[in-house]
């Protein structure tokens, strides 16, 4: 499959992300490399990978030395929480060890331990868009109610792209009901009338 040819989802910027990526985690040294350069080679053309994975160079080798442009490949990496108030300095590292000028996606890998410094963290993400080192920028690991709130602060500037978190198979089965229990029909809310909220998942991704 060509990269003309992939299912993509438009991101914030005029970004187009490929829905089908390669995710690194845990893939590190040669065994790293061989498996991203086997990626691209089956025709991924979006290969995820973060600073705490600590493969970031094996990724950079792996596409500099396949036969793809730059171009053609979408690369996601990540901002550890742990890295609050260095995000600049992360994200140059991130680019000398991917040996790349830019990366299609920098996300904040997870919520800072501190909620106050979530919008912090969010405008240097911002930043770095701005400057170039990220063509677009989004969060992981975010509850709904994280994410409402970085997006409806009056200083957030920008709301967050998307909030990666790997499929799962199946569904979940809820508990049956106890021994001798009576099941209650639930009636859905009138038309017209707002429904419950919505719970915030809790899915999280490496």
């Amino acid at each position: 499959m060509t990269s003309a040819e992939q299912p993509t989802v438009p991101l914030a910027g005029d970004v187009r992300m490929p829905l089908l990526g390669f995710g690194t985690w845990q893939a590190t040294g040669e065994a790293g490399y061989q498996a991203v350069l086997a990626a691209l080679d089956a025709g991924y053309r979006h290969i995820d990978t973060a600073t705490m994975y600590g493969n970031e160079a094996e990724v950079g080798r792996a596409i500099k030395e396949s036969d793809l442009r730059r171009e053609d490949i979408f690369v996601t990496t990540k901002l550890p929480p742990g890295r609050v108030g260095r995000e600049r300095e992360t994200i140059e590292a991130s680019l000398r060890a991917l040996d790349t000028d830019h990366v299609d996606l920098w996300l904040i890998h997870w919520p800072p331990s501190s909620p106050g410094d979530s919008l912090p963290v969010w405008r240097e993400l911002l930043a770095a868009r701005d400057e170039g080192l990220t063509r677009t920028v989004g969060v992981s690991n975010y509850s709904i109610s994280q994410i409402d709130e970085l997006m409806w602060r009056p200083r957030a500037a920008r709301r967050p792209s998307p909030r990666q978190c790997p499929a799962r198979r199946g569904r979940a089965r809820r508990p049956g009901p106890a021994p001798g229990h009576r099941r209650r029909r639930r009636r859905g809310p009138r038309r017209g009338s707002p429904g419950p909220p919505r719970p915030a998942p809790g899915r999280t991704c490496p």
